[in-house]
């Protein structure tokens, strides 16, 4: 699988069509990986190897930590849409041509740029662009957003991809059809248009936005494409969006506009709620569209935060404390063969053995307990997390590296528990 990227990739155009500044503000924050994206990877290089089995070439691939089987089912169903894609289309053309995770180039519309196409066929009258979403946080569409009317950009440039790669053998394509099999949450929707639609929003929108976007041009424009925008804790559009409609500035809705004209536009109105104690259907009805913008905001900024501290970045207010932790056996056979040795039989809290609360009481008190196990319980160390100043923990030092006192790292030490913007 080709595992390079575009500067104005596919996957990302939601945002640099949208928000052409995007990418170079996107630019000094490093594209992590994640146990989500590796997942995904492993799904379609599971998926990519079925597919390859099926069409008979040859393919192999090594297990992986996360093949499961419910990887392998949900493969499967994306195995068999493409299965039965390739069969429908051979009813008009006995030999299409089947790509299986090919570079689709676009650099005619999009400067510099291409991606990976997860499963392509083409055949002298049609052009089907197949994708596998593995993932199950957000629900894909393959067909027109309803705000903005067009198509899953992320298929359309591949699409644009593999037109201008393969037209010229396949000249006589007259329609294209771009499918999501997103499996996991039964999503599987398919939109088929005719090509000179694609081809007439290639040359008017996409091209003159994508020379915007390379040369980093442009203002930024919050919406709901910043979701996944690495810039999003630190752009001041989507700050300013968020404020306002944090602070309650929303624009009286008037019985005769409508809610779409009020949420859908790309700044804040600033205005004011109707002179009443209590919100009214059509208010909330309102405001319901930007909650996720304000919540994904205040995310996005909090773990922009705490990542900076774990580096030994200072916040005015904020500090890096050790979370509580609970003490622990250092090992149960050995817990276990002291209180055999002491005469205890009946320790066990089926199927597992005592806590150390309890098993203080079923000793008759600490002083016992300290005789028998104390040198069998242990404290770990806490996990990291970022707090108020008043917090009556103390602050640990951290270099900027990430180097703690005792000369470990900060790395797979934050608790995700208490990491809570709530909890500051």
């Amino acid at each position: 699988m080709p595992d390079s990227h575009a500067y104005l990739s596919a996957s990302s155009s939601s945002r640099w069509l949208h928000c052409s500044i995007c990418p170079r503000l996107e630019a000094p924050f490093p594209n992590k990986s994640s146990i989500f994206a590796e997942e995904g990877t492993a799904a379609h290089a599971m998926a990519e190897q079925k597919l390859l089995r099926y069409l008979k070439r040859q393919n192999s691939r090594s297990p992986t930590k996360y093949d499961t089987p419910e990887m392998d089912e949900m493969t499967d169903i994306y195995r068999d849409f493409v299965a039965e894609a390739v069969e429908e289309v051979r009813k008009t053309c006995e030999y299409p041509l089947v790509l299986v995770e090919d570079r689709l180039d676009f650099s005619k519309w999009v400067p510099e740029s291409f991606g990976t196409g997860d499963a392509v066929i083409v055949s002298p009258q049609k052009l089907w662009v197949i994708d596998l979403k593995y993932g199950k946080g957000v629900w894909v569409r393959a067909g027109p957003d309803e705000k903005s009317g067009m198509p899953n950009t992320q298929l359309s440039l591949y699409a644009l991809g593999a037109y201008s790669m393969y037209s010229p053998i396949f000249e006589d394509i007259k329609t294209v059809s771009l499918s999501i099999v997103q499996p996991r949450l039964g999503n599987i929707d398919t939109y088929t248009f005719p090509i000179e639609q694609l081809l007439t929003w290639a040359d008017e929108y996409v091209k003159p936005r994508a020379l915007t976007a390379f040369k980093g041009e442009g203002e930024a424009v919050p919406g709901e494409w910043c979701k996944f925008c690495r810039a999003k804790p630190v752009c001041r559009a989507l700050a300013e969006q968020a404020m306002n409609l944090a602070a309650g500035d929303f624009a009286e809705v008037e019985p005769e506009t409508s809610i779409e004209e009020k949420t859908l536009h790309p700044r804040v109105q600033p205005f004011h709620f109707k002179p009443a104690p209590t919100l009214d259907h059509e208010e909330i009805e309102a405001i319901l569209p930007s909650l996720n913008v304000i919540r994904d905001w205040i995310d996005s900024v909090y773990a922009y935060v705490q990542a900076s501290a774990l580096r030994g970045v200072k916040w005015r207010g904020f500090k890096i404390v050790e979370g509580k932790t609970k003490r622990c056996y250092v090992s149960n056979e050995k817990v276990i063969q002291a209180l055999k040795k002491e005469g205890y039989t009946d320790f066990y809290k089926k199927p597992e053995l005592l806590g150390i609360t309890e098993m203080t009481e079923y000793l008759g008190g600490r002083k016992e307990f300290n005789r028998i196990l104390g040198e069998l319980i242990y404290k770990p160390a806490g996990k990291l997390s970022l707090v108020r100043d008043t917090d009556k923990r103390e602050a640990i030092e951290i270099d900027p590296d990430g180097t703690l006192p005792d000369g470990t790292t900060t790395s797979g030490k934050v608790d995700s528990a208490e990491s809570d913007f709530a909890s500051i």
